[in-house]
């Protein structure tokens, strides 16, 4: 049931703790909601958490988390204000808005205080405008919490719209406009929006851009947000580890003072639908070389408030299944479709959405028609019978077990994810209605399927003209997006509404993955037992076909597990294009014919990637424990016997091959960092070489080779979690003796090197030209050694340059929206990285405003911007991240991994992190910033990608050869005879 970027495109969803039981009662300042969430988490790790639900005496609603094991603490605030509300004359102003509230406040006029505490002290921060609501949301380190709430509140009561802010913030919006600009997901939406009713604000343009916004004045975004920002419309959640009193104080206090003007949700009354946009076909021409169709139905406002049965979840477990008599089965038996995904999305509070997109193979967008009615076919069946009352079964099992098995994560991803989903529920129950389907409905079932018919649903088609035969005859207006409409043939409409059941396509069966024993295999540890902050694995293969580990989970004490094995082999190698690209198409059919098999596993919370590494194949398991060997059975078995066709072979071939064609359409920023790996690395395959490999790869050739894939191998696994030691040997045994493969002996393993950057002949410039808009800009300086000290003087170092470098180059200097600094450890070598994406400034422009901002910080660097205070803060919220144990199992498991691999077996290597971090000294982080990002430091390496600019928005110069050559060019005139026509003037 996998769905693209399209999902991500559209918003984003999320989850959250279950919520203990409080009556309402009156209080000064506000009152207690009752908690109707009756569900309760499992997971120890949150045994203490303590939740509570109030209402603001100015109507702020606010869902307090006290946890005491929270290792951050968040905050997130939802205005059910959004684009629908836009100004007819300026598209985009509440996005122009949500930017200029980060800009200062009355009571912190500095543009950049927000930002620079939020960073000093560890923590992020984002914010997002919806069609119905805005999003503003901040990590921060928990000392810090009750300041940077302050600064938060704030936004909410006298944000100042500056006017020089006004000027450059708008360069940024248009920044952000051109870098969607070439994005086919964001493309797509564009086209929906544009076949939508015109009367529905979603129709409109919401990203905004300096054509739009241009005339938008400072009353104009001060009169904007008066009138939509009110306290009665806003939701807030905080989640920290201070105690719920505390944070009940914090939010009366802070936020009890924002001004309620009594405003109410905005829900537009008209339909979504436009009639005259019925049983057509939509061709949008894509920038990738991609092949998609998209069945969209906007749904009637019943079926978004059918917030208990959900009987979109039930239509999509059948649409989006991908077993062995599932649509998607017989769409590639019938080689026409290469994935699919079946989902639903809102737009607004009454607007639901339902997809099913695919991804198609050449001969599926020749024969869209026959693909469109397997879909139909499909729901035929699904109306043929009473909807099945396992299926509703099995999903509420699947949504009570990740309900009540949560895994702690970040706290910041955790306010991402919530923020869509504070306005989507009522705060009584939040998020429990959400999180997990209630009851079951066959008579709402019913109606959704009777509503998906070929005339309610509008057909959009992504792929190249060369291949559909249609060429584009309309235009978006605003991303210029090209596409063509045509009126699907009556005789196919009712082809398609008549479409009936085929034996090939079935109901899914019970899913055998489903975890029966949910119990924990190893005995608690005491309260007082104090665990360390890592397991330590111990060896239970140490032989010349492998090394492997185990460690048994006492931290976070779930019925899951995690394993992890890389299977290293001489028949794959990052610097060898022919075996790249060898792997490549063998990882791409494991996948899909271990789809058949392993999706039910997936539904079941049992998720497992096959990739391949730089030198080897490598596969994941992580979720419940119960069935997992099970599933580890059927990936060896599809990766030791995998059987393909002459014609299989070929779709995938022409998949890889497109994906590699893709890499060339990429946005600047991306391409910058590839070809930063092409550059380092010493032995590195480009994709131009992965594309001369592959196109002159056969069939035969493809056999041959892969006989001898697991000729030789040596594995590096780990096995960790709800196991015992008897099952990790089992899991360990299975797979050597599975593998069956000679001793590939260590001296014989490829290592990755990197690169040495001269001290003396750089530093060091690359430019390459790309045929997509706009330029990139990535400056590496890379330290001449490393040690631990070295290590933590650089993450100091760049932290510290962290906010100064995104306000200077983004917020005052306007250079670009994507501005990023980073410290980079790769294979033992430190690298200092700074990159900006723009659409405005050269790629030679960004590079010498790099330099002449490092130049600055260092100049200021003792007075400014690492005084030996903020060293202290910085070196403590380092060290805070540092001693702090990974988030859950999966975390703890990649980074057990790590180390046993990647860092030699050497476990104590976070310790000797932490000891060199403690030790470092305020002068020796002065003396190695002077070393490292000085002039005298010439290990630097400047990448550039050039790709066409409107010349309009910026100054580029044109390069002259000689002077001659120039005059050639030129046009001169005299000064003689001006005094004469300026008397005539007179």
């Amino acid at each position: 049931m996998k769905i693209n970027n399209l999902m991500f495109t559209l918003g984003c969803l999320g989850f959250l703790l279950g919520l203990p039981f409080l009556q309402a009662v009156e209080n000064k300042g506000y009152t207690l909601i009752e908690d109707k969430a009756s569900l309760r988490v499992k997971t120890p790790t949150f045994s203490q958490t303590q939740v509570l639900k109030i209402k603001l005496n100015n109507g702020l609603q606010a869902v307090l988390i006290s946890d005491p094991q929270a290792d951050q603490s968040s905050a997130t605030m939802v205005v059910e204000a959004g684009s629908w509300q836009d100004p007819e004359q300026y598209p985009g102003l509440a996005h122009f808005v949500e930017h200029m509230l980060f800009l200062g406040t009355k009571k912190y006029p500095n543009e950049s205080e927000f930002q620079h505490f939020i960073t000093e002290h560890g923590g992020f921060s984002n914010a997002f405008t919806a069609n119905d609501h805005t999003a503003y949301m901040f990590s921060i380190d928990n000392e810090a919490f009750p300041q940077a709430l302050d600064r938060f509140a704030s936004f909410f009561k006298a944000p100042l719209f500056n006017v020089s802010g006004i000027s450059r913030e708008l360069k940024a919006i248009d920044q952000e406009y051109a870098k969607n600009y070439e994005n086919d997901d964001v493309r797509e939406v564009m086209v929906m929006k544009h076949i939508q009713n015109p009367q529905h604000p979603n129709y409109h343009f919401n990203i905004g851009n300096s054509a739009t916004l241009k005339s938008a004045s400072q009353e104009i975004l001060k009169a904007w947000y008066n009138e939509h920002y009110s306290s009665n419309i806003m939701r807030l959640l905080l989640v920290s580890n201070l105690p719920l009193e505390e944070m009940r104080r914090l939010t009366v206090e802070e936020f009890g003072d924002i001004s309620d003007k009594h405003k109410a949700c905005y829900v537009p009354a008209m339909d979504l639908n436009n009639p005259d946009m019925q049983a057509k076909l939509f061709y949008i021409n894509p920038i990738q070389n991609i092949r998609k169709l998209t069945l969209v139905w906007d749904l009637p406002q019943e079926f978004a408030e059918m917030k208990d049965t959900y009987p979109d979840r039930l239509v999509c477990q059948v649409l989006g299944h991908e077993g062995k008599e599932s649509l998607l089965a017989q769409l590639r038996r019938e080689k026409l479709a290469e994935n699919l995904g079946c989902s639903t999305f809102n737009l607004g509070e009454k607007n639901l959405v339902l997809f099913v997109q695919m991804d198609l193979t050449d001969k599926g967008v020749q024969s869209v028609d026959q693909v469109i009615l397997r879909c139909f076919q499909t729901l035929a069946l699904m109306k043929e019978k009473p909807f099945p009352r396992y299926i509703f079964d099995e999903v509420r099992q699947i949504n009570l077990l990740d309900y009540e098995y949560q895994q702690r994560e970040d706290v910041f991803t955790t306010a991402m994810k919530n923020a869509d989903l504070l306005v989507r529920e009522n705060i009584a129950t939040y998020p429990e209605q959400t999180k997990v389907i209630q009851k079951f409905s066959q008579a709402d079932v019913q109606k959704l399927l009777d509503y998906l018919t070929p005339s309610n649903c509008r057909f959009l088609i992504q792929a190249p003209p060369s291949l559909t035969g249609v060429e584009p005859t309309h235009q978006e207006e605003w991303l210029q997006v090209a596409y063509a409409m045509q009126t699907v043939d009556p005789f196919k409409m009712q082809e398609w509404a008549s479409a009936t059941p085929i034996v090939e396509i079935a109901l899914p069966p019970p899913n055998p993955f489903l975890p029966r024993s949910l119990d924990l295999l190893h005995a608690l540890p005491s309260k007082a037992t104090k665990l360390p902050r890592l397991p330590c694995p111990q060896l239970i293969e140490d032989s010349e076909h492998g090394t492997i580990y185990y460690a048994k989970d006492q931290h976070f004490l779930i019925p899951q597990l995690y394993l992890n094995f890389n299977i290293k082999t001489p028949e794959v190698d990052i610097g060898d294009a022919d075996k790249i690209v060898l792997a490549d198409i063998y990882v791409k059919a494991v996948e899909e014919n271990l789809s058949k098999f392993s999706y039910s596993a997936t539904t079941a919370g049992l998720n497992f990637n096959v990739a391949r590494s730089d030198y080897g194949l490598a596969f994941k398991i992580n979720g419940y424990n119960d069935h997992a060997f099970l599933l580890f059975e059927g990936i060896l078995k599809h990766l030791k016997e995998l059987k393909l066709s002459e014609q299989a072979f070929k779709i995938f071939k022409q998949s890889v091959l497109r994906r590699y064609q893709n890499f060339t359409k990429k946005a600047p920023l991306k391409r910058a960092k590839e070809l930063f790996q092409q550059t380092i690395y010493k032995r590195y395959a480009t994709e131009q070489q992965k594309i001369n490999a592959i196109r002159k790869l056969s069939f035969a050739k493809f056999q041959e080779d892969i006989q001898s894939l697991f000729r030789q191998s040596f594995v590096e696994g780990l096995i960790y979690g709800n196991v015992t030691e008897n099952q990790a040997k089992e899991y360990a045994d299975k797979l050597i003796k599975i593998l069956d493969s000679a001793p590939y002996p260590k001296p014989m393993h490829k290592h990755a090197e990197i690169i040495d950057l001269s001290s003396t002949e750089g530093p060091f410039l690359l430019e390459i030209k790309i045929p997509v808009q706009g330029s990139a800009a990535l400056l590496a300086i890379q330290n001449p050694s490393f040690t631990f000290k070295e290590r933590a003087a650089q993450q100091i170092l760049m932290k510290a340059m962290k906010e100064p470098f995104f306000a200077e180059l983004r917020t005052r200097q306007q250079t670009g929206y994507l501005v990023s600094s980073a410290a980079e450890e790769i294979e033992r070598k430190l690298f200092l990285a700074f990159a900006v994406q723009s659409n405005t400034h050269a790629p030679r422009d960004l590079l010498a405003r790099f330099e002449l901002f490092i130049e600055s910080f260092i100049q200021g660097l003792d007075k400014n911007y690492l005084t030996p205070k903020n060293f202290d803060i910085i070196k403590n919220s380092l060290l805070e991240e540092l001693e702090k144990p990974p988030h859950n199992m999966e975390s703890m498991g990649a980074l057990l991994h790590s180390l046993a691999f990647k860092y030699e077996g050497r476990f104590d290597w976070i310790d000797k992190r932490i000891q060199a971090l403690k030790a470092l000294t305020y002068d020796e982080l002065l003396s190695f910033a002077h070393a490292c990002i000085g002039k005298g430091n010439k290990r630097r390496l400047g990448l550039l990608i050039k790709g066409p600019m409107d010349k309009a928005k910026g100054l580029y110069y044109t390069l002259i050869n000689t002077p001659a050559q120039f005059k050639q060019r030129s046009t001169f005139s005299s000064s003689g005879g001006n005094e004469e026509k300026e008397r005539k003037l007179e």
